[in-house]
């Protein structure tokens, strides 16, 4: 590798995936659930006052999926 030293990460994340030096499903799982409360606890509300109770409920349903 022409003399260069890369070290070696325990995890990092790749377009939006934890990737793990175990492979490990249960890491990644646990950040998309971080993900999807801070989009929830963030979009919830607004989407709550802006748009109309039926589609605002169906929206915030979809995002906690």
């Amino acid at each position: 590798m022409l003399g260069k030293k890369y070290e070696k990460l325990e995890s990092f994340k790749y377009l939006g995936s934890v990737m793990t030096s175990l492979d490990d499903m249960e890491t990644e799982v646990k950040s998309q659930i971080v993900v999807r409360n801070k989009c929830y606890y963030v979009l919830g509300p607004i989407l709550k006052r802006s748009i109309s109770q039926s589609w605002g409920s169906v929206v915030v349903k979809a995002l906690r999926y």
